[in-house]
């Protein structure tokens, strides 16, 4: 393995297919804090590549940016993560992007001495609907500036910019104001790059697990499309049961319970988004319908079950435990589950009629 951490660079390089790796001319140090400043808000958010690629940019802390790219290969759905620094030259917006500091951690662990994190430079250019990005054109470093030293990389012939970090802010102050310093890279939209929808994946979804020495925690919510598997765990105190499927394989429901296997009661009715382009890691769950709403809509009732969900996953089946005020006496209530759909759009609740 190369002990630049250019592998990183793969998300991102994906989303242009023009530029190998071995082409972006790395450098062992960024430009210096004191020269970073915030970057313009127009550029936060969610930008989408000329294919499916998909890029989310997002403030951390003290000057510092966040970039997670989603994209593809080989049929295969891959997400790296960037952080970044803003500097500002005249007119123009210089990136100094490096490894996320949680990926670099993960690879440390696995391979230690051997990780040396780089920084790449890239010209920023647009507005808040449409930019486009240009790496720092390795030829023109190497060619028009003396501070720029190499090194011998490993067998794929690899170069790396040592030079110090004032050295290197010195060069991109060059650099800003010369169109042949920069090679364009690739652009990003506000809107997905328009494509024939993709045909629904197989999700599987299913309450696992429970039967352990915690007699407080139930069974976890396993979520699974085609090699991937998620798991939600169960929080103290909470289980998952109850679970379905849409018939359009978007959305995943389950009733979250409160209690434990000895003793429990509904809390709320949970809701999963499927995405098509992005992992089932990203997958949160929303609660769709929660105890205190159905309460409500239902004065006195005590929850239930969730039985069935309409193809599109906007209507459910529910049995919900109502009071039997017939077979009630005093203080001793008595209940008896009763059918109702609930419509998550009209946010409406109409009982079953036989």
């Amino acid at each position: 393995m190369n002990t630049i951490l250019l592998a990183h660079l793969f998300g991102l390089l994906a989303i242009s297919g023009q530029r190998s790796l071995s082409k972006v001319l790395p450098s062992i140090h960024g430009v210096p804090e004191s020269e970073r400043v915030k970057l313009d808000e127009a550029f936060l958010g969610k930008w989408h590549g000329t294919r499916s690629d998909e890029l989310v940019v997002a403030f951390i802390s003290k000057g510092t940016y966040e970039a997670r790219v989603r994209s593809e290969k080989d049929g295969l759905k891959v997400e790296s993560r960037f952080s970044f620094g803003v500097v500002r030259i005249g007119e123009e917006t210089i990136l100094d992007v490096t490894v996320a500091k949680e990926e670099l951690a993960e690879f440390r662990e696995q391979y230690g001495a051997l990780i040396v994190p780089s920084h790449v430079f890239m010209r920023l250019s647009g507005n808040g609907d449409r930019v486009t990005l240009y790496w720092l054109d390795d030829d023109w470093m190497l060619q028009a500036n003396e501070i720029i030293e190499t090194k011998s990389g490993d067998g794929e012939g690899l170069a790396l910019w040592t030079t110090r970090p004032h050295n290197v802010f010195a060069a991109l102050t060059k650099a800003a104001g010369t169109e042949d310093a920069w090679e364009k890279a690739f652009e990003l939209t506000r809107q997905p790059a328009v494509s024939s929808p993709a045909p629904a994946q197989d999700v599987r979804a299913y309450a696992k697990g429970g039967e352990g020495p915690r007699r407080d925690i139930g069974p976890d919510l396993v979520l699974e499309r085609e090699e991937e598997q998620y798991v939600i765990r169960s929080k103290k105190g909470y289980f998952w049961s109850d679970v379905m499927v849409a018939g359009d394989e978007r959305s995943v429901f389950a009733a979250r319970n409160k209690g434990s296997l000895d003793g429990w009661y509904f809390d709320a009715i949970v809701r999963i988004e499927i995405a098509e382009e992005s992992p089932l890691s990203t997958c949160l769950p929303k609660v769709a319908l929660s105890i205190g709403t159905l309460g409500s809509h239902l004065e006195g009732s005590i929850g239930g079950e969730l039985n069935a969900v309409s193809h599109d996953g906007q209507r459910l089946l529910l049995r919900i435990g109502c009071e039997d005020k017939e077979r009630s006496q005093g203080r001793e209530r008595l209940y008896k589950y009763m059918p109702f759909i609930y419509d998550l759009q009209a946010k409406t609740l109409e009982a079953v009629l036989p």
